[in-house]
């Protein structure tokens, strides 16, 4: 499968996840304004974006720093650098995952080298 299609279909799992993690932790949690329930709502969704992107193949690990408002991820060693700037556009940009808060995306070489950076702000 090319990068392109693979890209295609990380946003559309993208938004498919994110609108199903929203409505499953909805459902069973009362949400108080400003306070830390929303704050993991946060951290649950992009622990979705994280895994599908892992799933995909583009990634080989992530984390979420809950302290510091950050997805910390890491390219696959098969990736380049021109994969990340394509990789946190399509995360920051192009998905729908609605936050309570800013967010920052941050993408890693293997070696542990920063490669892109962004805010998703929502």
């Amino acid at each position: 499968m090319s990068l392109y299609r693979k890209l295609i279909l990380v946003v559309g799992s993208l938004s498919v996840c994110a609108v199903g993690a929203i409505f499953s932790l909805a459902s069973g949690l009362v949400v108080l304004p400003g306070g830390s329930a929303e704050h993991d709502a946060d951290a649950n969704a992009l622990r979705n974006v994280g895994h599908l992107i892992e799933t995909q193949g583009m990634i080989s690990s992530y984390s979420i720093a809950a302290w510091t408002d950050s997805l910390d991820m890491t390219l696959d060693t098969a990736l380049d650098t021109s994969h990340a700037a394509i990789i946190a556009y399509q995360v920051c940009s192009e998905s729908k995952v609605a936050l309570h808060r800013r967010w920052i995306v941050r993408l890693y070489l293997v070696n542990g080298r920063k490669v892109a950076e962004c805010e998703i702000d929502r």
